[in-house]
């Protein structure tokens, strides 16, 4: 997986630079984000709540950083109030980190149901 994300940035930067080459003077503004958490929660990211079900992957201990897109929209928002900061550059948003086994036990709180 590694290979394949370092793949997808490369080429991401190149597409980038070559629309910014063409376009002279084009701003922009990249949001990176995590897995949108309140999406995780609708059968993604081994989650089913209707089937009350989730699948756990190694052991459910290895932490990972989610967003809403509460957050993102916020943060788009924002980010338009402020192009002079945020014009031009990557802005990494996030929630919060978190397990598998945070989000279940979290999810089994919420609905009594274990």
């Amino acid at each position: 997986m590694p290979q394949y994300k370092q793949a997808w940035n490369v080429s991401l930067h190149r597409n980038l630079a070559m629309i910014l080459a063409m376009n002279d003077g084009l701003e922009w503004t990249a949001f990176v984000t995590g897995p949108f958490l309140d999406v995780a929660n609708e059968n993604f990211l081994g989650y089913n709540l209707s089937q009350q079900h989730a699948t756990i992957l190694n052991e459910g201990a290895d932490r990972w950083s989610a967003t809403t897109r509460a957050t993102v929209g916020l943060a788009v928002k924002n980010s338009l109030l402020i192009p002079e900061k945020t014009s031009n550059r990557y802005l990494f948003i996030d929630t919060v980190t978190v397990s598998q086994t945070d989000v279940l036990l979290a999810l089994q709180r919420m609905t009594g149901i274990e």
